[in-house]
């Protein structure tokens, strides 16, 4: 590259380059001689076939992929569909659930702590005025205490709330305003909490907060399991469709759910028989909704050895009720 007045460089001219056989082709724009414009045939025959055979390959994907979309009853179809709206979507519904409760009950914490430490404020400074100019001055004196955290504190704040952040987005970038929420939340959650222990505050009751999240959450979870079956079954062939229902008419309802994971408890923790959701303590009932919860985010990843075990499941049932039947009306009596 030959330099300019000025410290450029000058354009490259074009240059002759020595082709595999002897043959000198020019860069463009230079008049090429005969052997580099004449190919070789043979190149030639080779180009124009991989060309008709990368067309043919193309066609023929284009052939099959219309015909796996067309078929009425595609078993690999259903697979698929079936696990890119059900299985794979519930999948991620418990570890959204646990996010989102742990999100929910950091926000909540922050104001049991402020309404508790309010209500110190108003015996401990005696602050004179009516509601609003109480809380007015509580926080006054919450904002003085903030900004004059440590730097240590700052920076515990920040990643506290950098964590929350990003395990809420799972590593979608979120705006700044979400992280600011988050960091004025976990600064005041500081200076909160080192208030409490001046005043030697116990630390707030957040069960029944627990309890009523857990419920919401299993709640939510157990209707939108329903409504993802329902609409992966609008999307099957028909026959997949039959096999679906075949297995399990409709999703058994939230109240369903919670007797079944209440029995499930009761037996695992020996628990007297007859005890039913409502005799169950505040941290037993949490562990129900989870259950519902885990079983709601669940889906069969074998969908044929289940479908195997309801025909077989059924059958046996058939039997036995035919066999009852038999012994009812006394066939085999002599």
């Amino acid at each position: 590259m030959a330099r300019v007045d000025g410290g450029g460089a000058a354009p490259i001219t074009p240059q002759n380059h020595v082709q595999a056989g002897g043959g000198v082709a020019n860069q463009p724009g230079v008049g090429a001689p005969a052997l580099a414009r004449n190919q070789n045939p043979v190149a030639r025959q080779d180009e124009g076939g991989r060309s008709m055979f990368n067309a043919f390959t193309e066609r023929a994907a284009n052939f099959r992929s219309a015909v796996y979309n067309s078929l009425p009853n595609n078993p690999l179809r259903d697979m698929s569909v079936r696990e890119q709206t059900y299985r794979v979507p519930l999948s991620r519904m418990e570890g959204n659930a646990t996010t989102l409760f742990n999100d929910m009950d950091r926000a909540n914490h922050h104001e049991q702590l402020r309404e508790q430490a309010l209500a110190s404020f108003r015996g401990t400074h005696h602050a004179t005025g009516d509601a609003t100019q109480v809380v007015g001055q509580f926080q006054d004196f919450l904002a003085f205490d903030v900004d004059n955290l440590s730097a240590n504190e700052v920076q515990q704040a920040e990643d506290n709330a950098r964590q929350r952040t990003d395990n809420w987005s799972d590593g979608v970038p979120v705006s700044a305003h979400d992280f600011n929420v988050r960091l004025q939340q976990e600064k005041e959650i500081i200076a909160l909490e080192k208030l409490a222990q001046l005043d030697h505050l116990p630390p707030p009751d957040e069960s029944q907060e627990h309890h009523r999240m857990w419920g919401e959450l299993s709640i939510g979870a157990s209707l939108q399991r329903n409504v993802t079956m329902q609409e992966t079954r609008d999307q099957l062939s028909f026959f997949g469709r039959q096999i679906s229902v075949f297995m399990k008419k409709e999703g058994l309802g939230f109240d369903g759910l919670i007797d079944r994971k209440t029995a499930q408890l009761v037996r695992d923790e020996g628990l007297d028989p007859e005890t039913g959701f409502n005799d169950l303590n505040n941290d037993q009932q949490i562990d129900v909704y989870k259950a519902v919860l885990k079983s709601a985010s669940t889906a069969n990843p074998n969908l044929m050895d289940k479908f195997q075990k309801t025909i077989s499941t059924n059958l046996q049932a058939g039997a036995a009720n035919f066999m009852s039947f038999l012994n009812r009306i006394n066939i085999f009596s002599s």
